[in-house]
C-alpha cells in the first residue's frame, strides 16, 4: 500500500480496551458467535475454551452487558482473574496461600455483584446495606482486602471467616431479589491460572461449589495447559464451549468478513487478495486479524509483496516469542518447550513441501501416531496448542493399532514458508485460491520418530540450593542428598526481576529510569516514581505515571 493512498484506521485489538458502547457495536452476530453467547447465558456450568485473542473476554463482556440491559435475561456477574499471579509467591512462603486465594476469588465475585446491581439502577444505599448484612463487613473493606492481596499477596485475616461459599450463595439470593431476576450466570474471565496449578485446582473446586439450581458458573480457559483437578470432569460436570473458529468451518470466511465490516470501505484500498490472505493467516483469532491489517495499514510499502511478507514475518516472530516465553513461566518444561519448537518448525517445513508439490489439492491436516505420544510428548503438544501453533481436531483410526492425533498447523508460518506459492512470483490472490482448494482426504502422517528422532524429553528440575544435587522428581519437597527443603523459584518474582529494557518506552526514558530503577519490580514497588524522576528533570509526573502503568500492564500481559 503506497503511503499517499493510506487512510487512518482505528483498530482496537483487545476487548478490555473497548468501552461498553463500542463493544456492543463491534460484536459479530453470526451462528458461531451467537451460539457462544447463547450458551454463556444458559443454565449449567460451561468452560469457554480458546487461545489468547480468540475473543473470550469480548463474548463474556457482551453477555454481561446484554444481561444488564435486558430485564428478561438472567442476572450476570463478571470478574477477571488475570492478576492471580500476584498471589503466586505465597505458595512458596505461606501455609495459608490457598485460603488467601479462595477468599480473594470469593471477594472478587462478591464485589462484581455490587457492580451489576448498580448498573441495573438498584439504589446505591440498598446495595451497601444488603452487602453489609450478608457479609458482616462493608463493601469498602472488601475492596481494600482485594487491593491488599493483589498488592502484597495477603490481606486482613479477620475477613477470612466472612468469605465463604455459603455466604456467597446468600449474596446471590439477595442479588436475585434486588434485581428481580430468576437466576444468575457468573462469568469468570481469565480463569486459566496455568502458571499456578495449585491455585487452578482450588479455583475449579470453588467453581464446582458455585453451581446450584439458580447459579450457573462460566469460566474462560486455554485449550492446552488448563488442568481442572480431580473433582471436575470435562463434559460430565461441565460442558466446553469452543471459542476458536477452525479455518475448516463453513462459516470461517463469513465470520472473518464480519469482524472487519466496520472498516470495509477503508480496506478497499488494500491490494487485491491481501485482506483475504490475512484472514487465513489470522487462523481464526480475531486479535491476530486486527493486528495483521493494522500493521499493513501503518506501513509504507513499495509493493504488496514487501508489505505482506513483512507483516507475516512479524506475526510469526511474535508467535515464536510468545511460545518461547513459556519456558520462563514454567522453567521445569524449558527443554520440552525448546524441543517443541524444533518439532513445529520441521512439521511446518514438511507441510509446506507437501503443498508446494501438490497441483490439485491442499494438505493442512497432519496426523501423529498415538503410539508415539508419551506423557511429555502430550505436554509438548499442549503447549503448542496453547499459543495457537496447532489447532486440535478429533483423532482418527485407520486400521488396527493405527490411531492418529490430528492437528492443523498455523497458516501464518506456512505462508512465511511459501507453502501456497507454486511459482517464484508473488500473488496474494493466488495463495488464497490455493487455500480454497479441496482438502486432501488423508492427513499427512508425521510422527516424533521422523521429525525429532533421538531427542531426550525431560523435565528441567531445579537443583538444591544448599548442595547442588539434582532433583529426582517435580513433586520432591526435600533434597535426597542433604535433606534441605527444596524451594521452587517464583515465576512472578522472576518476571519482576526482568530489566526495564523489556518495556515499550523510548531509549531516553529508559536511560532516565536507570538512574533509580533497574527492574520492572523496582518501578512497581516505588511509592512515588514520578517524584524520583523529577529530581533529574528528565520525566514529568504524567509521563512517569504512564511508565508505571506500562510496567504493570507488562506483568499482567506476561501472565495473561
Amino acid at each position: 500500500m503506497m503511503a499517499e493512498n493510506k487512510r487512518e484506521i482505528a483498530f482496537l485489538e483487545r476487548a478490555d480496551e473497548l468501552d461498553n458502547e463500542t463493544l456492543l457495536q463491534r460484536t459479530v452476530d453470526n451462528d458461531f458467535f451467537l451460539g457462544i453467547r447463547r450458551r454463556l447465558s444458559s443454565p449449567g456450568a460451561k468452560l469457554l475454551v480458546g487461545p489468547r485473542g480468540t475473543g473470550k473476554t469480548h463474548q463474556m463482556r457482551y453477555v454481561y452487558q446484554e444481561c444488564v440491559n435486558n430485564p428478561s435475561k438472567p442476572a450476570a456477574l463478571y470478574s477477571s482473574f488475570t492478576r492471580y499471579v500476584r498471589l503466586e509467591p505465597l505458595l512458596k512462603t505461606s501455609t495459608t496461600a490457598l485460603v488467601v486465594f479462595q477468599c480473594w476469588v470469593i471477594a472478587k465475585i462478591a464485589l462484581s455483584g455490587c457492580s451489576f446491581l448498580r448498573e441495573t439502577n438498584t439504589n446505591d444505599q440498598d446495595v451497601r446495606d444488603e452487602f453489609q448484612r450478608t457479609f458482616g463487613i462493608a463493601e469498602s473493606d472488601l475492596m481494600h482486602f482485594v487491593s491488599q492481596v493483589e498488592g502484597r499477596g495477603s490481606g486482613a485475616a479477620d475477613l477470612y471467616e466472612s468469605l465463604t461459599v455459603g455466604t456467597l450463595h446468600t449474596w446471590f439470593d439477595r442479588i436475585l431479589f434486588l434485581s428481580n431476576r430468576s437466576r444468575i450466570v457468573v462469568l469468570l474471565d481469565d480463569a486459566a491460572l496455568s502458571m499456578t496449578p495449585e491455585y487452578l485446582v482450588e479455583f475449579f473446586n470453588l467453581f464446582q461449589d458455585l453451581k446450584s439450581s439458580t447459579v450457573s458458573p462460566k469460566a474462560s480457559v486455554y485449550p492446552g495447559t488448563s488442568q481442572y483437578g480431580p473433582r471436575l470432569h470435562l463434559r460430565h460436570d461441565v460442558q466446553p464451549i469452543n471459542a476458536w473458529l477452525s479455518i475448516e468451518d463453513k462459516a470461517y470466511n463469513e465470520t472473518m468478513d464480519q469482524l472487519l465490516h466496520a472498516w470495509e470501505s477503508q480496506l478497499a484500498d488494500f491490494p487485491d487478495g491481501v485482506v483475504d490472505l490475512f484472514k487465513y493467516a489470522a487462523f481464526g483469532v480475531p486479535r491476530v486479524l486486527m493486528s495483521l491489517v493494522r500493521s499493513y495499514n501503518e506501513g509504507n510499502w513499495s509493493t504488496a509483496q514487501q508489505g505482506v511478507n513483512t507483516v507475516i514475518e512479524q506475526q510469526v516472530d511474535l508467535m515464536q516469542a510468545e511460545y518461547m516465553s513459556l519456558a520462563q513461566k514454567v522453567p521445569q518444561f524449558a527443554s520440552v518447550i525448546a524441543i517443541g519448537d524444533q518439532f513445529f518448525h520441521k512439521l511446518a517445513d514438511q507441510v509446506a513441501e507437501a503443498n508446494r508439490s501438490d497441483r490439485e489439492t491442499r494438505q493442512l491436516v497432519i496426523g501423529i501416531p498415538t503410539k508415539e505420544v508419551s506423557t511429555l510428548h502430550s505436554r509438548m503438544l499442549r503447549f503448542l496448542v496453547e499459543v495457537g501453533f496447532l489447532y486440535p481436531m478429533t483423532s482418527v483410526k485407520h486400521g488396527e493399532d493405527r490411531t492418529y492425533l490430528r492437528f492443523i498447523p498455523h497458516i501464518a508460518p506456512l505462508i512465511y514458508r511459501r507453502a501456497f506459492q507454486q511459482s517464484s512470483g508473488f500473488s496474494a490472490k493466488g495463495q488464497v485460491k490455493f487455500l480454497t482448494r479441496e482438502q486432501k482426504r488423508q492427513p499427512l502422517r508425521l510422527g516424533f520418530a521422523k521429525l525429532i528422532p533421538d531427542v531426550d524429553l525431560h523435565l528441567d528440575l531445579a537443583k538444591c540450593d544448599r548442595c547442588g544435587a539434582a532433583r529426582v522428581s517435580e513433586t520432591q519437597r526435600f533434597c535426597h542428598n542433604c535433606g534441605a527443603e527444596l524451594i521452587n523459584q517464583s515465576a512472578y518474582k522472576a518476571c519482576l526481576a526482568l530489566p526495564i529494557d523489556v518495556l515499550s518506552i523510548t531509549p531516553r526514558q529508559k536511560q532516565a529510569l536507570t538512574e533509580r530503577f533497574q527492574t520492572i519490580g523496582d518501578i512497581i514497588a516505588a511509592q512515588d516514581p514520578a517524584n524520583d524522576l523529577r529530581t533529574h528533570g528528565l520525566i514529568a509526573q504524567k509521563r512517569a505515571a504512564t511508565i508505571v502503568q506500562k510496567a504493570q500492564e507488562y506483568v499482567d500481559e506476561y501472565f495473561a
